[in-house]
């Protein structure tokens, strides 16, 4: 994922020349051709040519991403870890047995580290130094897959950097390789910094590096083939605008790359049909684990350790993929597919079989216990359990109230009626709570959930329908009011339910049954835009007429609405003349090609000119993702509401949630 701004932290390298600035004398005090221009080949300080003293020029600062950063462990012939940051913010780590792509960040605040070469708390008994240090920046690393590991930059080097390898997570301290160069032409192609994939559910790295031991090494788990950092290696050759990459195991060719005219990429095993692979790749919604305990699998022969994971996508799809550690092969062993449930439980279908993944916990965890059975890959039946974090939790998005609605009641001290009302609230998660509000007595008010269930959204027409199934109330539909036009609308929900309980916190738990037959709930369509797309705090690198651009931000809201019609909302916070707000200061209109399974928004505004939306698949849910806006603005002019004309140009990342249904 882009960041909004280059990130660009410096290391000040601990080394410079201490000059006298005292001149020596030529040893000729009367030469016939004064020395006019100094060299000093050497590097010694001292002319060549006279013998004077000569400054040196301090050695530039380097950057985070000049170079490569190594650990202890690496020597010529004995390699260990290597991390390369790259400067559009991208990342690749490699070691003997660990590969990792993505991209990198530098986060400021305080941070613990100790000064140690390896692990990530120090050893009193092999005589570590203790103490606790503190610093203000960390490097956090997000790779492809989601991981995030993190160190602390201090002192020049990366303490306490955390890494993802077979065996778990180890820490491991890096120090930046101070000479060397690193050669964009032969060392580092574009290339590495993608992630490739054939199908969604057969993901695959291609990074081409070079190691300390093999310049143009490879490693590439593209359709089985896991090449180790000793062994592949590739040759790279040019025609016109298509480049090829030969791969090679063990020396043999096995694969060529080639990258066409257009830039998509084709992938060719020896002696077999290529097939295209793609950059962005399928990114799954939830993914579990068998974590960091390997389980036990019979592949044909003696048993074997090996990792499993469950990885549900966008189009409600769910496979189960085990990996064996010898040799970090995978194998898709089980394939289904997934609902999300009304409380927040997935169901899983396997054929025949079914299981259920937990509802997120207090930590947002979730877990699943379920059967790998006998098949092709797997000879002997395992059971195990697998576990993750929720990407998300649902958050609400809008909501249908009623007026006031009399129930009828029983339970705990009921009344024979009992007047309240009813919110149903739409999450962003799919699912929908019927919330039920009552006052038995004066300066009495208990709000609890009345009935939940799920929804989805029929946007095909001029104006959405919503249709429900409710666990008690059963499945009901939105329908329109009289007088809807194509930009102004009401949603209406007749809502009925016999004997539905709620329970109230009324000193001691209560519960009390509601009935009502045929409750309107209603919901003002028009007044919501049908896209929303904001940021804050985004930096403004010009505003006439505040007299400083140092410490000025603008909060953005983008609204389109049902018409075709786009407004931005804009809040300037100025460092010293406090906050500015201006609505609508800049229109436009807006389209949305909903042809694929995620929408394509493009928006032409007054100033900003035409933007298209992209998905960000690394916030993708089963029910949505987020879309983001590139919003550039050069010189909007607008009139605040304190009746001041200001002038502002910034660029930022605008998102928005769009909901899959």
């Amino acid at each position: 994922m882009k960041k909004s701004a280059k990130l660009l932290v410096s290391l000040t390298l601990t080394a410079s020349l201490a000059l006298s600035g005292i001149l020596a004398a030529c040893t000729d005090p009367e030469p016939d051709d004064p020395c006019t221009e100094h060299v000093d080949a050497n590097g010694d300080g001292v002319c060549d040519n006279c013998g004077e003293t000569v400054s040196t020029p301090e050695p530039a600062e380097k950057q985070l991403y000049d170079g490569r950063w190594i650990t202890p462990a690496n020597t010529p012939d004995g390699e260990g870890a290597t991390l390369k940051l790259k400067e559009d913010g991208s990342y690749y780590y490699y070691s003997a047995w660990t590969y990792s792509m993505g991209n990198w960040e530098v986060v400021e605040g305080n941070y613990t580290y100790y000064k140690i070469e390896v692990g990530n708390a120090p050893d009193a008994s092999a005589g570590d130094d203790t103490t606790a240090y503190e610093a203000t920046e960390q490097l956090v690393l997000t790779a492809f897959d989601g991981a995030s590991f993190k160190g602390v930059i201090a002192e020049g080097r990366i303490w306490n950097m955390e890494r993802s390898t077979l065996q778990g997570t180890s820490w491991n301290s890096l120090a930046q390789e101070a000479d060397y160069v690193w050669d964009e032409d032969r060392d580092e192609e574009l290339i590495a910094s993608l992630e490739l994939c054939e199908t969604k559910d057969a993901s695959a790295q291609l990074i081409f590096y070079a190691s300390m031991t093999n310049e143009g090494a490879l490693f590439d788990s593209i359709n089985g083939n896991n090449i180790t950092a000793d062994s592949g290696s590739y040759e790279k050759s040019v025609s016109g605008d298509v480049t090829t990459y030969t791969l090679k195991n063990g020396g043999t060719a096995y694969a060529t790359l080639t990258v066409n005219a257009d830039g998509t990429y084709t992938y060719t095993p020896d002696g077999e049909e290529g097939f295209a692979l793609v950059t962005e790749a399928w990114t799954t919604t939830q993914l579990l684990t068998s974590g960091d305990e390997y389980i036990s699998l019979s592949f044909g022969g003696a048993a074997e350790d090996a990792m499993a994971e469950l990885r549900l996508w966008q189009d409600n799809s769910a496979d189960v993929v085990v990996t064996r550690i010898k040799d970090y092969s995978y194998e898709t062993v089980l394939s289904g597919t997934y609902t999300q449930n009304s409380d927040r439980t997935i169901t899983l279908t396997f054929g025949e079989e079914s299981y259920t993944v937990s509802a997120p916990d207090e930590n947002k965890l979730i877990s699943v216990a379920l059967t790998i059975p006998a098949g092709e890959y797997v000879t002997e039946a395992a059971e195990i359990t697998l576990t993750g974090e929720v990407k998300e939790v649902g958050t609400p998005l809008f909501s249908f109230a009623s007026g006031t609605v009399t129930f009828g009641t029983t339970g705990a001290s009921p009344t024979p009626t009992m007047d309240g009302s009813l919110e149903l609230v739409l999450y962003s998660d799919g699912i929908a709570e019927m919330m039920v509000t009552v006052s038995p007595a004066e300066g009495m008010v208990f709000t609890t959930v009345l009935d939940s269930g799920t929804y989805t959204v029929d946007e095909s027409g001029t104006v959405p329908v919503y249709t429900f199934n409710f666990e008690k109330a059963g499945a009901l539909t939105s329908s329109v009011a009289e007088g809807a036009t194509e930009t102004a609308a009401t949603l209406e929900l007749s809502y009925s339910v016999e004997n539905a309980s709620g329970t109230f916190d009324m000193g001691v738990p209560a519960v009390i049954n509601f009935t009502v037959e045929d409750a309107l709930l209603t919901y003002d369509w028009s007044a919501e835009a049908v896209y929303t797309f904001t940021a804050t705090g985004i930096e403004v690198t010009a505003a006439s007429p505040l007299p400083s651009q140092e410490g000025n931000t603008v909060d953005v809201t983008l609204s389109l609405w049902a018409d075709g019609t786009a407004t931005l909302d804009l809040v300037l916070h100025t460092a010293g003349s406090g906050d500015f707000s201006a609505p609508a200061s800049e229109t436009g209109t807006w389209t949305a090609d909903t042809s694929g399974m995620i929408p394509t928004i493009t928006v032409t505004m007054a100033s900003a000119g035409t933007l298209t939306s992209a998905p960000d698949y690394s916030s993708a849910t089963p029910t949505g993702i987020d879309l983001t806006l590139t919003y550039t603005a050069e010189g909007i002019s607008y009139m605040t509401t304190m009746g001041i004309p200001v002038s502002l140009t910034f660029t930022g990342i605008l998102t928005g949630h769009y909901s899959i249904g």
